[in-house]
């Protein structure tokens, strides 16, 4: 469809399956005005809360309504240069495969020790959003981490303890980078092997990210699926005075809020931001989740309200919990990724300069990651297409950037 506004895309996508703004609007409770003004750009459909019921009436996905699935020539403009050997070193190696490929068995083994680095090592690079150095690491720490795991002997649960740890943070960087269903095969990678060495906070750990995946893919309920029951099993732990467990049932709430906003459920999702908020109190207000590479505390906690006002749509609200946020300490890819949600605040109140500017800064912290960011190339998109030909030339630069031109 080329350059087109969400709401552009709407109409293109309704009309293309015969249906009228009032077979649209009317199941959702809305009127025909409302999805009019959503078609012509008068009213912003920047929030999932929106877009989900309107996917759903239309029989379609999110993706379609966004261009999040634009033809091959764009797609491999965005494309990360890391995510074709990630996809490939997962789709060399499996838990159906008995052996390493290509003779790989043959190679010595990776000292526990050494190799527990290197994935400490590839979760530094995550949290620092430095993506085209993971892709560089983590092939052949796959490769080194499946046949440590799968050799005999003492150590086989410490190895594949291991190779969950290095699947989760294989499933972040996948996630941040747009990647969802690659982000999706490490997650459920993450959970058997965490499984295989029978530790339950650890699988727990994967479903977080199984959740994060599907929320990156815009399906909501998936995510919200996915973190439930394995929070339930972690509740048990925590019970049994585990800090790790505590940390890890708060992180699955968050992805419960995230999910219920983006439905449109505020009352679920200020529940969701309580109750995590509870188990940061529970565990102190210095305390950062480090095992598991959630960042999980108070501080991460206010950063997801922030996300979460944004996705039901109350700017003023996200806006005041922003400036109120502490963020020292907090990893180069958090405090970017609160900049995304601030611009996008400032775009619901039509605060371009404001929204480019949290845009610009988010790209200083973590370039790899917002270049990549499906939010963050959204909320440009819109901001340019309000402007038409009056948009500035550092506007412009920054979405060559982003690749939104």
């Amino acid at each position: 469809m080329g350059y087109l506004s969400i709401g552009q895309r709407i109409a293109i996508v309704r009309r293309s399956r015969g249906m009228s703004q009032a077979q649209v609007a009317h199941p959702l409770g809305k009127s025909v005005q409302w999805l009019s003004n959503i078609e012509r750009g008068v009213r912003s459909p920047d929030r999932y809360s929106v877009l989900v019921p309107i996917a759903d009436v239309m029989g379609v996905t999110v993706a379609d309504l966004t261009g999040d699935r634009p033809p091959a020539p764009v797609a491999s403009e965005v494309e990360h240069e890391s995510a074709r050997p990630v996809r490939l070193a997962l789709a060399g190696h499996g838990f159906g495969m008995a052996d390493a490929p290509n003779g790989a068995e043959t190679s010595p083994l990776a000292d526990v020790g050494a190799l527990g680095g290197r994935v400490r090592a590839a979760w530094a690079l995550v949290h620092e959003a430095r993506y085209g150095d993971l892709g560089r690491l983590v092939p052949d720490l796959i490769g080194d981490c499946e046949r440590t795991a799968r050799t005999d002997g003492a150590e086989g649960g410490a190895g594949f303890r291991l190779l969950a740890e290095l699947y989760q943070a294989v499933a972040a960087m996948m996630a941040k980078l747009g990647e969802t269903d690659a982000a999706w095969v490490a997650a459920d990678r993450s959970m058997f092997a965490a499984a295989r060495a029978e530790d339950t906070v650890l699988a727990a750990a994967g479903a977080f990210r199984l959740g994060h995946a599907f929320l990156s893919a815009g399906k909501p309920d998936q995510a919200a699926r996915a973190v439930d029951g394995p929070a339930a099993a972690v509740e048990r732990a925590e019970r049994a005075g585990s800090a790790d467990a505590t940390a890890l049932w708060g992180a699955l709430r968050l992805v419960a809020a995230v999910a219920a906003a983006r439905r449109g459920e505020r009352p679920a999702a200020v529940a969701a931001i309580e109750s995590a908020e509870a188990a940061a109190a529970r565990l102190g207000p210095d305390y950062e989740d480090r095992r598991f590479g959630t960042e999980f505390g108070a501080r991460n906690v206010a950063l997801h309200a922030v996300a979460v006002a944004v996705e039901l749509g109350d700017a003023p609200e996200a806006l005041r919990r922003a400036r109120t946020l502490d963020v020292a300490g907090l990893s180069p890819e958090r405090r970017a990724r609160l900049l995304v949600d601030v611009a996008r605040a400032h775009a619901q109140r039509r605060r371009g300069g404001a929204a480019v500017a949290a845009l610009e800064d988010a790209e200083r912290l973590a370039p790899e990651m917002v270049r990549c960011h499906r939010l963050a190339r959204e909320t440009l998109r819109e901001l340019l297409r309000r402007e038409r030909g009056r948009a500035k030339p550092g506007r412009l630069g920054l979405a060559r950037r982003l690749h939104v031109v």
